[in-house]
């Protein structure tokens, strides 16, 4: 248990370490600091001449009536200055946050295309699945961590992450990036639906995304669920009439994947990626 929690956890130590990453490069260099630095300095040192200059010469005018407020403006100003040379330091430190940020989620909403053969890839002795199940996370945020945890302490499931599949939209995880769970690199049954009898030889592919309020799957994200789907299907020889959502698993009602997953247009994709394939059996 503690080994499979360590393989999300260094996930996420990778995303915390693109992230510092990120602040370093993104900080202002010390010569454009110092630069601003010196033409507040220039300032500062005009006004506080100015406010010498009004000192000296004043007695000479009979008028003195705008010598106090000349100074006092003078004053103001320099404090201004001062306090705007003080803050530098952290107007770029915060900058440089708000460029890391920037960074990191352009990194998540950059197309995944993964090499499928690679991601199914296991060391052990791969079971006979039969059937593909889709679901949503029904979460609008979420990946293989956040699920893996909430299924590990919520659900008091032994092997966590209920499934062998996420594909992340974008915001915890890549948009289209498949992740691996331990249930598929181990191959066991899964818990994503409350039919132990199809989790047995289900495999089970999560969308992050609530479908059913409002949301859809992503380009990537959709692009992604084909590609595997055909995959795994071609590899353990699952007919189309296998491949289902969670809503048509017999058991309790669900409307797992939402309304709003477009099961027609997938159906169709995955006839006609077949449609094009060459059969093993058939020459080029």
């Amino acid at each position: 248990m503690a080994k499979q929690q360590s393989r999300y956890k260094a996930k996420n130590q990778q995303k915390e370490e693109f992230r510092e990453n990120a602040k370093l490069n993104n900080k202002e260099s010390p010569a454009t600091e110092q630069k601003l630095c010196k033409v507040y300095v220039c300032f500062v040192a005009g006004l506080f001449y100015l406010y010498i200059d009004c000192d000296i010469n004043m007695t000479n005018i009979k008028n003195r009536k705008y010598e106090k407020m000349i100074q006092r403006l003078s004053l103001v100003f320099m404090v201004a200055a001062g306090g705007v040379i003080g803050s530098l330091p952290l107007l770029n430190g915060r900058d440089a946050d708000a460029k890391a940020v920037r960074a990191e989620n352009d990194l998540l909403k950059t197309t995944f295309s993964q090499d499928i053969s690679q991601v199914c890839n296991v060391s052990t002795k791969e079971r006979p699945w039969q059937y593909i199940v889709i679901h949503h996370s029904a979460s609008v945020k979420g990946n293989a961590t956040r699920f893996d945890t909430y299924h590990r302490k919520n659900r008091g499931w032994e092997h966590g992450l209920a499934y062998h599949f996420v594909i992340g939209n974008g915001t915890l995880s890549g948009d289209g990036e498949i992740e691996v769970g331990d249930r598929w690199k181990e191959q066991i049954h899964g818990a994503h639906t409350a039919n132990m009898d199809c989790n047995k030889v289900g495999i089970g592919i999560c969308l992050v995304g609530d479908f059913e309020n409002g949301g859809i799957p992503t380009g990537n994200q959709f692009d992604t669920l084909v590609r595997l789907t055909r995959y795994l299907s071609r590899k353990f020889d699952i007919p189309l009439s296998n491949i289902i959502l969670h809503s048509q698993v017999h058991q309790k009602g669900t409307a797992c994947p939402g309304k709003n997953f477009p099961v027609d247009e997938f159906k169709t994709s995955l006839i006609q990626i077949a449609s094009t394939e060459i059969s093993p059996g058939r020459k080029s």
